[in-house]
């Protein structure tokens, strides 16, 4: 699914790790970036009368528009993590060698592209439309017309021109669990393997 305009809900990892220690110097911070404080029962509160020692059950919310963290358009799809694609509004952050910004969801460098490819095959939705679609203002999901797979792939080797090996930082720290499969002794590996 493609949201175009979309609101960003701050996932609770966020808010406890980066937004909390800014909030209780200075709650005003959300207003100047267009977040919006609601308690469980979907009742938008005042952020100057939440004790930001201690919330509980609030829920923050980013509106659609400039500066939204989620940019433009938002590529959402299952999965068990709850990440998903988006735009963001710092295209500055594309030149950096490491790319490694966000908390889990994916920056995509030319989003509106992309979002022309995904809805190529949805009837009524060509570039000029979903350009439109934006400029309202207005956050609008569009289901595609035809389920697309999605790959995504985590490598810290790769190569440089095809030719010399690069070595990159596994922020993740997922190589260790690979190594340690890779220096499994072949007969211990082969066990069960019915030969």
């Amino acid at each position: 699914m493609v949201t175009l305009n979309p609101i960003w809900t701050v996932p609770p990892t966020i808010l406890s790790e980066d937004l909390l220690p800014k909030l209780r110097r200075n709650s005003g911070s959300l207003a100047a970036n267009r977040i919006r404080v609601f308690d469980s029962d979907g009742h938008e509160r005042d952020p100057s009368s939440v004790d930001w020692n201690h919330p509980q059950g609030l829920v923050l919310r980013q509106d659609a528009g400039a500066g939204n963290s989620l940019g433009r358009v938002a590529i959402r799809f299952p999965n068990p993590y709850g990440i998903y694609m988006h735009d963001t509004p710092h295209r500055e952050l594309f030149s950096e060698g490491r790319r490694a910004f966000s908390s889990g969801c994916i920056r995509i460098e030319r989003p509106l592209e992309l979002v022309e490819h995904l809805l190529a095959n949805t009837p009524g939705w060509g570039r000029g439309k979903i350009d439109a679609a934006i400029a309202t203002g207005q956050t609008r999901s569009v289901v595609l017309d035809h389920p697309v797979p999605i790959l995504i792939l985590y490598w810290s080797v790769d190569t440089h021109d095809g030719k010399r090996i690069a070595f990159k930082p596994d922020i993740y720290g997922k190589d260790a669990a690979v190594l340690r499969e890779l220096d499994r002794p072949r007969a211990e590996a082969a066990v069960g393997g019915g030969r």
